[in-house]
């Protein structure tokens, strides 16, 4: 069957749900819903469900390189981004002139990591929120200096599940907060102090602001990122064969275990196999610059040392001392202005570089949040300079 866009959205009727908690009823359950999954997102989107990965987004682009008659490309991604910016580089090196990386997702993405990846992104996000604490305690404009923002966290979360607030069909429960939180960590300077008004309201008994939930209906539709997922990742397993590592990272990362790609390790594993170029060492004419944050909750810095290291020579790492999810854009005057002049002329960051993070406000409105920038107020500041033409004597 064709499908009206080339999104890959692929909706299933859910198995019923194990009537007992052992290992076993939970891996059959998980292992029938990957496989209606993918039954499903070939009867809907056909041969097209295979052929959304990052190989062919890359090869896309180079298609609008040639179409719009540019030699090379400048390219700036982040996240998922800096997967697709790597795997053009690797395919075509020579067609990159100038290229940032900004929250490197691991080079390892081509590869059997799913398990691995959550694992990590779950350790990340508790980096984050343990560091959110230690900002508080030191500041005397934070509301949860005394009772802390962890555990607040764990006790808004404890008397939630115990107690649910019943909103119309859905509730608000301890997941309700996991779901507002880690959002929030991405963005360092007003999602964070965000999270602490949040938590301090929700701990005297005001959770308005916390999103109600809704119970698993008899139909599921996944967006086409997992399709993309499934077609890029090696990973193929079954309940029995990840469960055990995924339950023990849970318990290990009660806070945020699963919110990265728990989901996507049982919807790939009934997927088709497909065939990858892996990130490998660039060729490309200049470096490649890749940007990591210390307390990043998504994309954790290892990561973007672990990019580094997989781009080969041709990498420049810039460490930002802060948190969030990706930073280019966010208010830090040293991360834009290396980012700037390397895209305006090629001058790559120095070896090492390392900017400060930016200082919170926990106090409400003395601070805005900074607007993440557009594409039109982007273009000027990274425009590369043009070529100056010799003089006529």
């Amino acid at each position: 069957m064709s499908s009206a866009s080339n999104r890959v959205d692929c909706t299933f009727e859910t198995p019923p749900l194990p009537t007992t908690d052992t290992q076993e009823a939970t891996a059959a359950f998980l292992d029938e819903a990957g496989g209606r999954y993918a039954r499903a997102c070939q009867d809907q989107h056909g041969a097209l469900a295979t052929q959304v990965g990052t190989n062919n987004v890359a090869r896309d682009i180079d298609v609008l390189r040639a179409s719009l008659g540019e030699q090379t490309i400048n390219y700036l991604g982040f996240s998922y981004g800096t997967i697709l910016g790597a795997s053009y580089a690797t395919l075509f090196p020579q067609r990159v002139r100038a290229m940032v990386l900004d929250a490197d997702a691991p080079p390892t993405w081509f590869s059997d990591y799913l398990v691995e990846i959550d694992a990590d992104g779950a350790a990340g996000a508790e980096l984050a929120l343990r560091r959110l604490d230690q900002l508080c305690r030191a500041a005397a404009d934070c509301p949860l200096r005394t009772a802390g923002v962890v555990a607040t966290f764990d006790r808004v979360v404890d008397r939630l599940d115990r107690n649910p607030v019943i909103v119309g069909d859905a509730a608000i429960t301890g997941q309700s907060v996991i779901s507002l939180v880690f959002p929030a960590l991405y963005a360092e300077v007003s999602g964070w102090p965000f999270i602490v008004r949040v938590l301090a309201h929700a701990d005297a008994g005001d959770t308005s602001d916390l999103p109600a939930i809704a119970p698993l209906g008899p139909t599921l539709t996944l967006p086409s990122g997992f399709a993309v997922i499934c077609d890029d990742a090696a990973t193929r397993r079954f309940g029995l064969d990840y469960l055990p590592a995924q339950t023990g990272n849970n318990e290990i990362y009660p806070r945020f275990g699963g919110v990265n790609f728990g989901l996507a390790v049982t919807t790939c594993s009934a997927w088709p196999r497909t065939r990858v170029t892996p990130i490998k060492n660039l060729e490309t004419r200049n470096k490649v610059v890749l940007i990591g944050n210390d307390f990043d909750p998504a994309t954790p810095m290892m990561w973007s040392r672990n990019m580094a290291s997989a781009l080969g020579e041709k990498a420049a790492l810039i460490r930002y001392q802060g948190g969030g999810h990706t930073i280019y854009g966010s208010g830090s005057a040293c991360i834009d202005g290396a980012v700037e002049a390397y895209f305006r002329d090629l001058t790559v960051p120095a070896s090492g570089l390392t900017c400060p993070a930016q200082q919170l406000s926990f106090s409400p409105g003395l601070r805005a949040a900074a607007a993440a920038p557009t594409v039109a107020e982007i273009l000027p500041r990274v425009a590369p300079k043009p070529t100056r033409l010799p003089r006529r004597h």
